[in-house]
């Protein structure tokens, strides 16, 4: 059956916002990682050379609210908006009616400070979002789509981001192909969206509706938000080994950490000893010659002679445009700022 054509016009938007975007387009210190949310765990382990995924239990958490479950038999997915067949569709039927996907993805929080822990990359399995919109009919005047949580919290994503290819509703994720598992509740069962190269607060957990919208019922809302809206992750480098503040015995050892950006390609990464001169680190997954894409992080490792004392290790990572990252990015995109860590050479004391 056809579902009602709705246009979404500023008045419509605007009752939308008052209802749930708020949480959208709160500061960002109360949005995300910077005080105390209603949950918040940072990811307890970080990438190397030989376990470059995340284990589920091992991912970052944020949620501003307690998680929002719904049991499988009566949750549904709604599409609506300026479409011409609303949809309302179980997990089930997005499984079974819907090719299935499997979308390998790194994904920040918008706070995560330098060398932070709200960072993690997996598998996830799902359908496209364009597949889906495609049986739902989108209007000539589809623009964006206000992506609501059953927590109440809101997304606004463009249509260009939603109808890329890799941009899935998510109903499964795992560290790998082979160990994909239903969404845990904190990660959002039992659905989804995820948007490569997006920050985390573009896609909802726990996905309720979604609508989709014209220009004239957002631009107002955006001309008043702040310079986070359009949500792309930072270029940014962190640290597996050493840790901040460890003790490491003097000679050669391996420097291992990652990098990860909005998915245009890692050229190469750069590590610098106590502020002196840059020097090539290499790029040992998610190379050029693997079958991975670029919105996935890279593993760096950098052979480092180290000299007893105490020392600092920075990194930095540029793309192969020759965008690079720099010194004193502001908050919220403080994590794309070059990352330093302080290191003891010598024994334990």
């Amino acid at each position: 059956m056809r579902g009602r054509r709705e246009d979404v016009n500023r008045r419509t938007f605007l009752r939308l916002a008052a209802a749930g975007l708020s949480s959208a387009f709160i500061p960002l210190a109360e949005l995300g990682c910077a005080k105390k949310l209603s949950q918040q765990l940072g990811a307890s382990s970080t990438p190397t050379p030989d376990q470059p995924f995340t284990r589920v239990d091992d991912w970052y958490y944020v949620s501003i609210v307690d998680p929002a479950p719904r049991d499988l038999e009566h949750y549904r997915l709604k599409i609506g908006g300026i479409v011409d067949n609303g949809l309302s569709l179980s997990v089930p039927a997005l499984r079974t009616r819907f090719e299935n996907v499997v979308v390998p993805i790194t994904l920040a929080c918008v706070g995560n400070p330098p060398e932070g822990s709200l960072v993690s990359a997996g598998y996830f399995r799902g359908v496209r979002v364009r597949d889906v919109l495609d049986v739902a009919k989108l209007g000539d005047r589809a623009e964006a789509a206000i992506i609501t949580g059953l927590d109440g919290f809101v997304a606004l994503q463009s249509m260009k981001e939603l109808l890329r290819p890799e941009s899935i509703f998510a109903f499964d994720m795992g560290r790998s192909p082979s160990e994909l598992e239903p969404l845990p509740v904190v990660h959002g069962f039992p659905l989804r969206i995820m948007t490569p190269g997006l920050y985390g607060y573009m896609q909802p957990k726990w996905i309720d509706t979604v609508t989709i919208a014209d220009q004239r019922g957002y631009q107002d809302v955006l001309r008043g938000s702040i310079e986070y809206l359009k949500g792309h992750i930072q270029l940014a480098s962190g640290f597996s080994h050493p840790f901040e503040g460890q003790f490491i015995q003097p000679g050669t050892t391996n420097v291992i950490g990652y990098s990860f950006g909005d998915g245009r390609p890692i050229s190469f990464v750069d590590v610098r000893v106590d502020g002196g001169p840059w020097q090539r680190a290499e790029i040992v997954f998610n190379t050029p010659f693997d079958d991975m894409p670029p919105w996935v992080w890279v593993v760096w490792v950098f052979r480092w002679n180290a000299e007893p004392g105490e020392r600092t290790l920075e990194a930095r990572a540029t793309y192969t445009d020759g965008v690079t990252q720099f010194e004193g990015h502001r908050f919220p995109y403080s994590g794309g700022t070059i990352p330093l860590i302080p290191v003891t050479v010598g024994p334990h004391r």
